[in-house]
């Protein structure tokens, strides 16, 4: 079964591989894109009291704001 990345040889290095998106979307991938991410959080930080998973979920929607293409780009750019 196709995932949502396709693999293949670097033409330029074959030893390496050229990761892309793969161009079908699946049921997977569609139920996936559409789902929000609260259950797994909440089954990954295990049994806890509503507001402290909402503490959690608050402070990943802040590192959203926070962490964007942008700023993994200045990390580059720094290195």
């Amino acid at each position: 079964m196709p995932g949502s990345v396709v693999a293949e040889a670097d033409p330029a290095d074959r030893r390496r591989q050229v990761l892309r998106r793969n161009p079908e979307v699946t049921a997977r991938r569609r139920t996936v894109a559409t789902s929000s991410a609260d259950q797994a959080i909440a089954a990954a930080i295990g049994e806890h009291e509503p507001a402290e998973l909402e503490e959690v979920l608050a402070a990943l929607r802040t590192l959203t704001r926070w962490l964007t293409p942008q700023s993994i780009q200045r990390l580059r750019d720094e290195l």
